[in-house]
């Protein structure tokens, strides 16, 4: 209805332009939490899985410095020492979508009644939004661009974490049998 009363009911003297933007994005997330042996026990009710954990996390002294810290409250107390253990996993999706309208009403009839004015600012004005589509889509790529190298990086720390983690699991399957 604007875009009628923009151009006074004369369609050939508007322009109106749609961007469709979609959105999509993946992400698989593992989450890790502290834990004491006997939340660990708890967890797993088996205490041989539970040694088979906490001696791969002493195991040399990077492990330890990194999945092994002490208990804020009780710091001496080697009971109470926490461990950063595997405790669930999931993957988040979402899709955006956003539709934008723009509408532009040109007027055929310049006041100075030269009509290759009007031509030459049309056009002008047409270079200057060929520029600006061109750069957004630059700057799309680049956005993109980023995006797929942070998601990479972040499915390659996943997988190292998952590793140590099934690493961790068949020490533990080892000690139980």
């Amino acid at each position: 209805m604007d875009e009628w009363l923009a151009c006074r009911g004369e369609w050939k003297k508007s322009t109106l332009f749609h961007r469709l933007t979609a959105r999509k994005s993946c992400s698989v997330r593992g989450a890790r939490c502290w834990l004491t042996k006997g939340q660990i026990f708890e967890k797993y009710k088996d205490m041989a899985i539970v040694e088979a954990i906490i001696s791969a996390k002493l195991a040399d002294e990077d492990t330890k410095q990194r999945f092994t810290k002490p208990h804020p409250d009780a710091p001496e107390c080697e009971e109470l020492r926490l461990f950063l253990v595997w405790d669930s996993e999931g993957i988040s999706e979402s899709e955006d979508r956003v539709v934008e309208s723009i509408f532009e009403s040109v007027d055929a009839d310049s006041d100075s009644g030269n009509d290759s004015d009007a031509k030459t600012k049309k056009r002008s004005g047409s270079h200057d939004k060929k520029q600006k589509k061109k750069s957004a889509k630059k700057k799309r790529k680049r956005d993109k661009r980023l995006e797929r190298e942070r998601l990479k990086r972040e499915k390659e720390q996943d997988r190292e974490d998952k590793k140590k983690d099934r690493e961790l699991f068949a020490k533990a399957n080892k000690a139980r049998t």
